[in-house]
């Protein structure tokens, strides 16, 4: 598949701003196909999740490993008391670790994402999701990541890892995502 979806109406007038009005209007038909499966009106295939699960896993490294740069830390809910934002002292202490690490290096930039399981509204999950990349954020910033080149948001339960049908699911989808760019 490839291409625009987009519908032109050519009632006279101005061609050149009407044209220009027609390219701000299209949106790529690949932005539709992710939508569907985001909204979960289109199923991935067993073989896209497993493809995507293990792309997803080599991007990942521990929170006590060094930041490398384009590889992904995930904080796991442990690190956070249930349905709060703030942080334990067990990950600001690593949290500093990093900040450290982060005034020697040279990056681009900083995403931080946070995740929540679906247990809740859409609502509560995403504004929880949204402090607690937030939180990590600030410390980070704190530590002595540079704060023009971070960025955060938060996912809610939009993203999940593992399945929300068990307790040890949801306690993998709690997560705060770190990648250094």
């Amino acid at each position: 598949y490839g291409g625009n979806v987009g519908i032109r109406y050519g009632f006279g007038g101005n061609k050149k701003k009407a044209e220009e009005e027609r390219e701000k209007k299209e949106v790529p038909v690949e932005r539709f196909k992710e939508e569907a499966v985001e909204k979960k009106l289109v199923e991935k295939r067993p073989v896209e999740k497993k493809l995507e699960a293990k792309a997803i896993e080599e991007r990942k490294v521990s929170l006590y490993e060094p930041i490398e740069l384009g590889k992904t830390i995930s904080i796991g809910n442990a690190h956070f008391a249930y349905g709060k934002a703030e942080l334990s002292e067990g990950i600001k202490a690593e949290l500093s670790k990093k900040g450290g690490e982060l005034k020697k290096m040279k990056y681009e930039r900083i995403v931080i994402v946070g995740h929540t399981d679906s247990t809740g509204s859409d609502i509560v999950n995403n504004r929880l999701s949204e402090r607690r990349a937030e939180a990590v954020a600030e410390y980070l910033i704190e530590s002595g990541a540079e704060r023009d080149k971070v960025e955060y948001w938060g996912e809610g339960s939009k993203k999940p890892i593992a399945s929300n049908d068990t307790k040890e699911g949801r306690a993998q989808n709690r997560r705060v995502e770190v990648t250094v760019r």
